[in-house]
């Protein structure tokens, strides 16, 4: 869904980071190097994905750029969210991948899927601890908007599952688009 979303905005006129420069930075959020995550923004107008949703980087580069917005994306729960995680893995592993699968699985690099796994969710959280991860996924969301309280013009925190999120995507950007919905770019066979 945030590669659509990425996709839709680029079709929008949203200069979009590169898909797999945007996996390059994870190097830099193990390093604490925030000033080349910081040097990377400057590439570009959106980013998503690692390391921009790595918990605490969102806070230093609102720090820095006070008036970026900030899209929090969501599904109608966390078991929505992990289904949805379960799905992408399938279609990508062909199975629910173990820690090894993660470590030998060629990203940018060898190794990135489990250093970012690591980092989102704990040293040794499987794939398939759907406990954990739901719970995480949910603090996240508790702490971004406890962080962005009363201020809304800097955080949208919007439900991909609703027919409405591009919308009020575009509305949040103050982007005027054609579109009604997400365009259906491609489909899957």
């Amino acid at each position: 869904m945030l590669s659509l979303l990425m996709t839709t905005l680029h079709r929008e006129g949203v200069r979009v980071s590169d898909c797999e420069d945007a996996n390059t930075p994870l190097g830099m959020y193990s390093t604490r190097d925030i000033d080349r995550i910081i040097e990377y923004c400057n590439t570009a107008q959106a980013f998503f994905g690692i390391p921009f949703c790595i918990p605490y980087i969102y806070q230093c580069l609102n720090d820095t750029f006070p008036s970026a917005k900030f899209i929090l994306t969501t599904r109608g729960s966390g078991e929505d969210w992990f289904r949805s995680c379960e799905n992408m893995a399938i279609y990508l592993y062909g199975k629910i991948p173990s820690l090894d699968d993660f470590r030998r699985y060629p990203r940018s690099y060898y190794g990135w899927n489990y250093e970012s796994h690591q980092a989102l969710f704990g040293e040794g959280i499987e794939f398939d601890d759907a406990e954990t991860k739901i719970k995480v996924y949910n603090e996240h969301i508790d702490i971004a908007k406890a962080y962005f309280d009363g201020q809304p013009d800097l955080l949208l925190v919007v439900n991909m599952q609703k027919e409405c999120a591009f919308r009020e995507i575009c509305e949040f950007l103050q982007l005027k688009s054609h579109y009604d919905s997400f365009p259906v770019l491609h489909h899957k066979s």
